[in-house]
């Protein structure tokens, strides 16, 4: 289990798409089940701030804009490991982010349960991303490539019209040995579809 106000970190390379290090710490928790020797299963939940004011305070604090609190934002977020062997790794993760009046979503909070439909479910008022990563290493060099997807729709996957909005990543770290140092190569190359950040509701943009 953890609780803290840090950064959460998913994903392989330096610059992660999954979860960063460059986002602002936030306040977080949730748990790691091994549930056997190849698979694990991380759970996570986050709260986030949005920059939104709220306008029920409006008349409360009567025009003092210092004192407006800002709509609620959370994020959940679950990835399940699997150790293809002892040289590759496996990770399948989804990410969802809400607002509004709402700061726990009971549904999201479920174990093994895809977030996709449940938001379909909902009313399709969430941002959800899922994504993939694998990670082969080779003695003390490593390659990994990642990609994530912004509102996945299955049926379209394929169709010219569609808004499935991509990121992925390639990298290559590699361990060198210069004037008898130790030291590493890495080179990664990412993509971004910049609508990935953008959403309908602005409570659930990713600026």
């Amino acid at each position: 289990f953890s609780l803290g106000l840090n950064n959460q970190t998913w994903g392989p390379g330096v610059n992660k798409i999954i979860l960063s290090d460059k986002s602002p710490q936030f306040l977080n928790f949730g748990y790691k089940w091994n549930l056997s020797n190849k698979f694990s299963y991380t759970h996570l939940y986050g709260k986030l701030e949005s920059q939104i004011d709220d306008s029920s305070y409006f008349e409360i604090y009567n025009s003092d804009f210092n004192r407006i609190a800002s709509l609620q934002r959370s994020i959940n977020a679950h990835k399940i490991n699997y150790l293809l062997s002892d040289k590759v790794t496996i990770s399948f993760y989804e990410m969802i982010v809400y607002g509004g009046s709402r700061s726990f979503e009971p549904y999201y909070f479920l174990p093994l349960i895809p977030f996709l439909p449940i938001q379909t479910y909902l009313g399709d008022l969430d941002n959800d991303l899922i994504g993939m990563s694998i990670k082969l290493e080779l003695q003390n060099n490593s390659l990994y490539t990642s990609l994530v997807v912004d509102e996945w729709t299955p049926p379209d996957t394929f169709k010219k019209e569609h808004k499935n909005w991509f990121i992925y990543q390639f990298g290559v770290d590699i361990e060198t040995y210069l004037f008898n140092n130790k030291g590493q190569f890495v080179l990664e190359y990412i993509y971004s579809d910049n609508r990935v950040y953008r959403h309908k509701f602005a409570i659930n943009d990713y600026y």
